[in-house]
């Protein structure tokens, strides 16, 4: 078994497998830099964009969609907004991000790469907003899918 499935196993939230692969398959694009992050792939301009920001951490969470259950998008709307003003509030420098289904099976989310959070933090967060992964990553390395 496969360390990621077997974290995978280990959730309290017990994704399936293809749920587990669909977010695997995301592309999560930085809107403003046209910055395109997939998992497990290196990443130059995303390097260039941390150094240049002087952090050396990052995730990307969604209030989108809690529980992975398509809700309209009014609902999901309403919660991006609060995860935004909880981002504003603690001055946590973030930037707006589009989660896209390349197979096109699920629809496009909205979504904030959080820079210079640690990865305990970003998993309380992306939990409170009822998410069941996030995309957490370092400088100089690979992004990588975390299942809470």
């Amino acid at each position: 078994m496969s360390q990621d499935s077997d974290k995978m196993n280990k959730s309290p939230y017990k994704l399936d497998k293809k749920l587990f692969q669909a977010y695997q398959a995301c592309h999560y694009k930085l809107l403003k830099q046209g910055i395109t992050i997939i998992i497990g792939q290196e990443n130059k301009s995303l390097n260039e964009f941390l150094v240049d920001n002087k952090v050396f951490s990052y995730a990307i969470v969604s209030a989108f969609n809690p529980g992975s259950v398509l809700k309209p998008n009014d609902e999901n709307m309403v919660k991006h907004n609060e995860l935004k003003n909880y981002l504003l509030n603690k001055n946590l420098q973030h930037q707006d991000v589009e989660n896209v289904d390349p197979m096109e099976l699920w629809p496009k989310e909205l979504a904030f790469l959080i820079l210079d959070i640690n990865k305990g933090e970003a998993k309380k967060l992306a939990m409170s907003f009822g998410q069941y992964a996030i995309v957490y990553g370092n400088l100089n390395t690979v992004s990588q899918l975390i299942v809470l």
